[in-house]
């Protein structure tokens, strides 16, 4: 139950932000740090996404095979005329609804949002004032149908076969006249456009389709997230493209996905791997960028004077660093009982050498 919607502010970034850095000016974005381990990001928790999803979890005692139904959830049901709130989720009437339904519709909506599902899409979908089904291009409400118990999209079609039901088939099921063929056709030509050919049955959002599947709301709140985090944007395109320019190569999705896996079980203390996850993210500010932006007299390094002082230079190219990375070498393969060689940007990946 959503008794209000907590206000935007109670969520403001400042909170986190004083946490990490307290009074010191930040410049990461803390979207790529709330992005998960597998996407490069730090998987900052993202307090935001488990309000919404610990407060839809809850709307799972709407469903009609839920097996423990909380007091609330019979008081939200007589608040709605005695019909399921859960119907109301799949609204797009914009009718005037209890406070405490509509705060869980709108919950419901951010969350599908920010995972961009189409939750109207939805087997659940009220076929009568939906604006997504129009016939003559207007939403319908058909009284004689909907007395008849046919309120969904999903009361239309085979519940096995997942195909649209014959007239035949609805009339014997739902007691429908034969002098409502002509309504049939409509509606099927509306559902066609609106779901596309060949007409099936919708599949519903996954947040839709975990709630129905898991009544007893065991691990929803981490599997959702989980969705979350798997569909929003990807914070590295600009970064790896940077990467690839600097190192004159291109380097693949399964050395990316290695470099991330490596940062996150080489480390289990939290300054070292945020170390390693500035340096995939350029995040430190190089004589070529001062430079650029005009904040530096000259592009050359610090340590050997040389042009063009860019990341790699300065971890990994530059002169002055050799001997410090001829002796970090040296142990690795006194270690591994190989012949000394300091590897070169053409013969190894950067990544292989700098991160473990």
């Amino acid at each position: 139950m959503v008794l209000s919607a907590l206000p935007g502010a109670y969520f403001i970034k400042r909170t986190s932000y004083q946490f990490l850095w307290g009074s010191s000016p930040h410049r990461l974005n803390i979207k790529k740090l709330q992005a998960s381990a597998k996407q490069g990001g730090f998987s900052l928790p993202n307090f935001q996404w488990y309000y919404w999803v610990m407060n839809v979890k809850q709307l799972r005692a709407w469903l009609s095979t839920a097996p423990v139904k909380p007091i609330w959830s019979h008081i939200e049901t007589e608040v709605n005329g005695g019909i399921s709130p859960w119907r109301e989720l799949f609204d797009t009437s914009h009718k005037t609804i209890h406070p405490i339904i509509a705060n869980a519709k709108t919950l419901w909506c951010k969350l599908h949002r920010a995972g961009r599902w189409d939750f109207i899409k939805s087997p659940s979908a009220t076929l009568w004032g939906n604006k997504r089904i129009l016939i003559g291009g207007t939403s319908v409400d058909w009284l004689q149908w909907r007395k008849a118990g046919i309120l969904n999209v999903s009361d239309l079609f085979d519940c096995g076969t997942k195909c649209f039901l014959s007239f035949d088939k609805i009339v014997e099921l739902y007691k429908l006249k034969r002098n409502q063929f002509w309504r049939y056709v409509q509606i099927h030509s509306s559902l066609s456009k609106w779901l596309e050919t060949p007409l099936s049955c919708p599949v519903g959002s996954p947040v839709e389709v975990l709630l129905s599947r898991s009544p007893l709301g065991k691990g929803i709140t981490s599997k959702i997230y989980r969705l979350l985090q798997d569909r929003s944007a990807d914070p590295l395109p600009k970064v790896k493209s940077y990467w690839a320019q600097d190192m004159a190569l291109d380097t693949s999705s399964v050395e990316w996905d290695s470099c991330f896996q490596n940062v996150n079980t080489m480390y289990k203390e939290t300054g070292s791997r945020f170390i390693q996850l500035k340096t995939i993210h350029r995040w430190h500010r190089t004589p070529q960028q001062l430079y650029k932006w005009n904040l530096a007299s000259t592009d050359e390094c610090w340590r050997c004077d040389g042009q063009n002082a860019s990341i790699l230079h300065i971890l990994w190219s530059c002169s002055a660093l050799r001997d410090w990375w001829e002796n970090i070498m040296e142990v690795i393969f006194i270690k591994i009982r190989s012949p000394k060689s300091l590897p070169s940007l053409s013969q190894s990946s950067f990544f292989q050498n700098l991160i473990p």
